[in-house]
């Protein structure tokens, strides 16, 4: 039998690894709670983001030209009858659209704003955050189920949570309607 002194040692000594153990579990929880609002926050700032400057001016070049298109097919041959009867003035006539271009380079240069990646990359790196936020959330949910085989309560991310709950909801819906219609 062991003596008092030896077996309060080695319950001390079990509890310092228990200790350390629930700190890095805990430390564990943390980083992955930390690590999700991360992902979180930069596919929310992603959707929000601005193309950058050469592709808003690609863009606003592109409909300035379709617009003095559209213009030339529907007064064109009014400006053409409004000179031959010398009443020039009486049709309003757009600038060129190279003033145009130029001047819209001039008002985006005032802009001063923070772009974000050209539009065509958005798809790709928003399906790379979705997958990074999966994986959180997958190893985090296994980190809670673990942590609940030995006893110790830590809490679901809030959007797995939602989202079990959600599924419970729904089950529970249909297992209702199958009593329903069983009882038909």
């Amino acid at each position: 039998m062991k003596s008092p002194l030896k077996m309060v040692t080695d319950l001390t000594s079990r509890l310092v690894g228990a200790h350390s153990a629930l700190a890095d579990l805990h430390s564990t929880d943390k980083e992955l709670r930390t690590m999700d609002a991360e992902a979180k926050a930069e596919l929310s700032s992603l959707g929000n983001s601005r193309p950058p400057r050469d592709e808003l001016l690609a863009e606003g070049w592109r409909q300035i030209d379709a617009n003095a298109a559209a213009w030339s097919a529907a007064h064109g041959l009014e400006l053409i009858d409004a000179i031959r009867a010398g009443t020039l003035d009486a049709i309003p006539i757009p600038t060129s659209p190279a003033e145009q271009k130029r001047d819209l380079r001039a008002a985006l240069d005032l802009v001063t704003y923070t772009a974000g990646p050209p539009t065509s990359e958005v798809p790709r790196l928003t399906a790379e955050l979705v997958a990074k936020i999966t994986d959180i959330e997958a190893q985090h949910s296994e980190l809670v189920e673990r942590a609940a085989e030995l006893g110790i309560a830590l809490e679901l991310l809030p959007d797995v949570r939602m989202r079990r709950a959600q599924a419970a909801h729904l089950a529970g819906l249909r297992e209702r309607d199958a009593r329903d219609r069983a009882r038909k």
